[in-house]
């Protein structure tokens, strides 16, 4: 029995534009902090931001649910899309990159029962999986406690966002924030100022 072809579109979360931008910023974090950067990213879709960090960074590690019904996916109305389609995008795109692991399953389970010191050193998280105000802020919350003051906090979705924008600001009004033109924002341990 010959399977039926069709063809699938994945629509591409990072245009060039955006792509461009997190190049930016990536080459920013190099030049203050170098490339010993060991990056947590909460949110990998079809692994472009990932493909881009391990260009500039020591390690990559993702974690993202894959999972169909999240707030992503109806956010860019594409609750129709197969999740698997994407997490095979996503492994795809990083199987020859030695530097890449990942853990399918959502933050709150990865940092409760995944993360263990002892097997996971990051001193950097870049938050940009749910844009649920709650989960953005217990994301946060746990990428804080994970990496401690000198700890290097980013994400997206900082310009389009309110809830994000908010919770962002309240949480580090008293640290340096640079947002850049793709909606990436980091916050800067004084450390590297």
């Amino acid at each position: 029995m010959e399977l039926e072809k069709k063809e699938i579109f994945l629509p591409q979360m990072r245009g060039g534009f955006q792509s461009y931008h997190l190049n930016v910023m990536c080459n920013f974090l190099n030049k203050i902090v170098g490339d010993e950067i060991n990056i947590l990213e909460i949110g990998s879709f079809t692994g472009e931001s990932t493909y881009i960090f391990s260009h500039y960074f020591n390690s990559v590690h993702s974690v993202d649910s894959w999972k169909n019904g999240n707030d992503t996916t109806k956010e860019a109305g594409m609750e129709s899309i197969d999740m698997n389609i994407v997490f095979d995008a996503y492994r795809n795109r990083v199987k020859n990159l030695q530097n890449v692991s990942f853990n399918r399953c959502t933050s709150n389970h990865f940092f409760k029962s995944v993360y263990k010191p002892e097997n996971h050193s990051f001193n950097m998280c870049y938050i940009d999986g749910s844009h649920e105000a709650k989960q953005v802020e217990m994301d946060i919350d746990n990428c804080i406690e994970v990496l401690g003051e000198d700890g290097i906090i980013a994400g997206h979705d900082f310009s389009w966002n309110y809830n994000l924008n908010k919770i962002v600001r309240s949480k580090f009004d008293d640290k340096p924030l640079i947002v850049f033109q793709d909606g990436s924002w980091v916050v800067i341990p004084e450390k590297y100022l």
